[in-house]
């Protein structure tokens, strides 16, 4: 039989917060159009839809859908003998139905066909392969601070990009990601051709601080918006806390389960459940990701798994990982503590560096993070050459004019220069700023005075994007600054759906649509009347809706039955 009305009695049964979690995990093509549990149970036996579930199912959830697949509940088979946790899982799932005459879960047939098609041999072998599971720290974990090396790169990479962006926009391909000669354009304006540009793009993305725009000549380009400006006026700490965050919203579910069960195993023993557990400091994420990931969801397809070795390597990009073994904030982020991740960064990241070196070269050696106006008028008046924890700048003619004819003043920057530099003014500076000096005097720097508190002409097609960047989707930027967060915010579609499934379970429900489906499968329901006080249930083949009246075959009686909609108060799964 269809496992329609099962699903939907399973559904009904649901709270708002299971509605919530099964609406998260599985796709919804029109969510709009569903009105009633029945429909939505319809929607989620689409094929496609259960061998999706099916194969992002844990280990423990696979079991017990085998376990139901048994049939009648025992002490050693059946229902009785799955994990009642593993049991409730798949149930918020979709991927069991109730039978709700005697309260028990059933098995769907179309889990069913897609188990049997499935090879589950990897339920066979025990757990435990390849990875330290027992609590004690592996050799070679990072020590407590040195993690933040990686983690200041990454800001420092991000902050170029988005420098970079601001001034001068990225053309995107059609499929909305940046073009080869873009990506190698913006790897170029921060010195480093290995920089991971693609992925640092797209954390800055989902962060609301670029977004892509219409452009010249029909094509779209990316520009940063006006929430930019914001996360590079944060402190160092600050700013990696929210890519950080970024990166959480987008940790795979079947590597976020994964990790919280390895957390929970590492528990010592003494502590409730309700205590934190040791951690995942010092865990090696490369190990979890190859060895334990498959081992815990065996039909995983390699989709999964390689979207699972992309956010490995992104949380060795951001310090969250060093040689693949996770450092002292992965614990807290990971349980989706952001502040905790932030308070481990503020203690670990170096403080503000008090001055910077100027050499006689022209170059710039800022020791560690500048305060954010430093580090952001540093960036006006000198070409970037090397970031990191350390770094490197260089001043050039080009540079400081660039500077001057924004409307900087050779003096002003003169006296921040001495505050700012742990070594004076070198003689081939101090030469090179008098000249420009006895320049400004003359007004030989005037030129380009104009645009000094507003943009360029907006002849220029580049200039008139990069205007127009200014103003692309503020109001959502806004809405991502006001409230701190950085997921996804929730569908109102979804919100509507769990509405009307709430709305339709505390009723009768659609029966008539139930009884049209068990016509068209030729299955048997059980079917209860009632006639003023008395009700009764029948098992009856339903055969035709005709009117206001249902006929119907009683499999038990071997008798027609003509029963009325309106006595008919529940419409359930034989």
């Amino acid at each position: 039989m269809n496992g329609a009305l099962a699903l939907a009695a399973s559904i009904a049964a649901m709270d708002r917060a299971e509605l919530g979690e099964l609406l998260a995990a599985r796709d919804v093509q029109a969510p709009q159009e569903i009105r009633d549990p029945l429909a939505l149970a319809i929607e989620l036996l689409r094929g496609d839809s259960v061998a999706a579930a099916v194969r992002t199912t844990d280990r423990s959830g696979l079991e017990a859908l085998l376990l139901v697949q048994e049939g009648p509940p025992g002490e050693a088979s059946g229902p009785a003998a799955a994990d009642p946790a593993a049991l409730s899982r798949v149930r918020r799932l979709g991927l069991v139905g109730l039978d709700t005459g005697r309260d028990e879960p059933v098995a769907l047939p179309e889990v069913s066909e897609i188990l049997s098609d499935s090879d589950l041999s990897a339920l066979r072998r025990e757990r435990g392969r390849g990875i330290d599971r027992d609590g004690h720290e592996p050799e070679g974990r990072p020590q407590d601070a040195s993690w933040f090396g990686a983690a200041l790169t990454a800001v420092g990479q991000a902050s170029g990009l988005l420098r970079a962006l601001s001034s001068r926009s990225a053309r995107l391909s059609r499929r909305g990601a940046l073009t080869v000669s873009a990506g190698r354009d913006l790897a170029q304006s921060i010195h480093d051709e290995a920089a991971p540009v693609g992925l640092l793009v797209d954390l800055l993305r989902a962060l609301g601080l670029v977004a892509p725009f219409p452009g010249y000549q029909s094509a779209d380009y990316l520009g940063t918006t006006a929430a930019a400006a914001g996360w590079l006026d944060l402190p160092h700490p600050e700013r990696w806390s929210a890519l950080a965050a970024a990166l959480l919203d987008e940790l795979p579910p079947e590597l976020s389960r994964t990790l919280g069960l390895l957390a929970a195993e590492r528990r010592p023993a003494g502590h409730g459940s309700a205590e934190p557990p040791l951690g995942l400091g010092g865990i090696d994420l490369g190990a979890v990701v190859r060895d334990l990931l498959p081992e815990e969801f065996p039909l995983l397809p390699e989709a999964s798994l390689r979207r699972a070795e992309a956010w490995a390597d992104a949380a060795e990009l951001l310090g969250i990982a060093v040689g693949g073994v996770l450092a002292p904030p992965a614990t807290p982020l990971l349980a989706g503590d952001v502040e905790g991740a932030l308070r481990i960064a503020s203690r670990d990241f170096p403080d503000p560096a008090t001055g910077l070196y100027l050499q006689p070269d022209l170059s710039i050696i800022v020791p560690g993070p500048l305060a954010p106006a430093d580090e952001r008028w540093l960036h006006t008046i000198a070409d970037t050459e090397q970031l990191g924890v350390a770094m490197t700048l260089r001043l050039s003619a080009p540079s400081l004019t660039r500077s001057l004819r924004a409307g900087e003043r050779v003096d002003a920057l003169r006296a921040r220069l001495e505050r700012l530099s742990l070594t004076g003014i070198p003689q081939p500076l101090d030469y090179l700023l008098g000249d420009l000096a006895r320049k400004q005097l003359a007004g030989t720097l005037q030129a380009a005075q104009d645009h000094r508190f507003g943009h360029p002409p907006a002849a220029d097609p580049i200039v008139r994007i990069a205007a127009t960047a200014e103003a692309v989707d503020a109001g959502a930027a806004a809405e991502s600054a006001d409230d701190g967060t950085h997921g996804r915010a929730p569908s109102p579609e979804i919100d509507a759906l769990i509405e009307r499934l709430l709305a339709a379970a505390e009723g009768t429900g659609d029966l008539s649509r139930r009884l049209e489906l068990a016509i068209r499968d030729r299955s048997p329901v059980r079917v209860t009347a009632s006639a003023g006080p008395d009700e009764r249930t029948f098992l009856l083949l339903p055969v035709a809706l005709t009117g206001s009246r249902l006929r119907a075959t009683d499999q038990q009686a071997g008798v027609q039955r003509t029963l009325p909609l309106s006595a008919i108060v529940a419409v359930e799964a034989a």
